[in-house]
């Protein structure tokens, strides 16, 4: 599982992160693609974009397609 650092709550698993990132930021807060080891994913060709992410789990970010369905994006592809 992929944890983080964060000077307020120490160290918390990062779907928590980006959750509570959600919450302050309201819905839709976007988050910028860096990367995509997968060339199958639907953001693939998506790479330095801005996606407006709709909600947070453990599994992953979810946001929604330009085909208008919701898919998930992988942590590990927007971490800096």
């Amino acid at each position: 599982m992929i944890m983080t650092t964060d000077h307020v709550n120490g160290i918390e698993p990062i779907w928590m992160y980006f959750a509570r990132m959600l919450t302050r930021f309201g819905p839709n807060a976007p988050v910028k693609i860096q990367r995509c080891g997968d060339p199958q994913m639907w953001y693939a060709k998506r790479v330095g974009e801005l996606i407006p992410i709709e909600k947070v789990d453990k599994d992953g970010l979810w946001a929604r397609e330009p085909s208008g369905y919701i898919n998930i994006i992988h942590f590990e592809d927007v971490l800096p």
